[in-house]
């Protein structure tokens, strides 16, 4: 039981509650359940610079139903109907979280799938999000005087168990957490630790882009309240088309950008947007790069 659910529920942690809370994008609205991004891209793209004030999102789809051995042999089917973060350790000081989404408890850090406490048919899987921020001075404080140092994650999550088919409620009750079932009938609380939140020391940007390629860095300062500046290389002399998008995918910022061959840097007015969470995007010569903007 375990290994299959922690496919799924790799990713979510909890570093310090923050008040700030994310939006589940619109992107992900019909995708099969998953983590975006994963944890592969997530330590290289979205990590943490000295001196500059952080905050990232981790967009979630949650899943209904997966097959486990049974304990009385061949498998059964089991129905979940919520998840819950437990505890996390490994995290910097000063890095908080926020999640949210259509179905999340604040009380209970909890997401419920549409439908629990009722049928398990009708049980369906719901979007939710996190947000990870610092502040500027907390993340020089985890910073090293060069390069960067690796934090990695790692939480305890929990999963409640809807139903079975074939039944088994005699031996794991409906309505059981994993984390009170017996470790022999494959219970307790799932221990996740793919994701590493990397934090960096000041670098220039020339170091921080790919000079080769088209390449974009993140835009700083991050949360933006007013000129916002974005570092990116192009290859040859070309033009750079730039749009923002909320998170219901409109576009609400765009302009086309004549760059010269090599380190450039854009700058727009975040003040003008309302606070919030958005996307943007720099294309050129076929090639896309996206990243998120959190406005104050």
């Amino acid at each position: 039981m375990k290994k299959v659910l922690l496919t799924v529920v790799t990713g979510l942690f909890s570093l310090g509650m923050a008040n700030a809370q994310c939006t589940p994008s619109v992107a992900y609205a019909d995708s099969a359940f998953g983590l975006w991004p994963d944890s592969i891209p997530f330590i290289t793209e979205n990590g943490a610079y000295a001196g500059v004030d952080y905050s990232s999102v981790i967009d979630l789809k949650t899943f209904v139903d997966t097959v486990v051995p049974n304990p009385l042999g061949g498998n059964v089917n089991i129905k979940m109907d919520a998840f819950k973060i437990i505890s996390i350790t490994g995290q910097p000081a000063g890095f908080e979280w926020a999640a949210a989404g259509p179905t999340w408890n604040q009380s209970e850090l909890t997401w419920y799938n549409g439908g629990a406490g009722g049928p398990c048919a009708d049980l369906t899987s719901v979007q939710g999000c996190m947000s990870i921020t610092a502040d500027a001075a907390a993340v020089t404080a985890a910073a090293p005087v060069s390069g960067y140092t690796d934090y990695p994650l790692v939480v305890s999550v929990d999963a409640r168990i809807a139903c079975s088919n074939p039944d088994i409620s005699l031996l794991i009750a409906n309505g059981a957490w994993l984390s009170t079932v017996p470790a022999n009938l494959g219970g307790g609380a799932l221990a996740v630790n793919d994701y590493v939140l990397r934090v960096n020391a000041t670098v220039g940007v020339a170091e921080m882009l790919n000079t080769t390629r088209f390449d974009v860095g993140q835009s700083y300062p991050n949360p933006a309240t007013g000129e916002t500046f974005i570092n990116f290389n192009t290859p040859n002399s070309s033009t750079v088309e730039f749009a923002v998008y909320n998170m219901l995918g409109v576009v609400v910022l765009s302009d086309v950008i004549t760059s010269e061959a090599g380190l450039n840097e854009y700058r727009f007015d975040a003040g003008k947007l309302a606070s919030g969470m958005y996307v943007y995007t720099m294309r050129n010569n076929g090639s896309t790069v996206t990243k998120r903007l959190s406005v104050k």
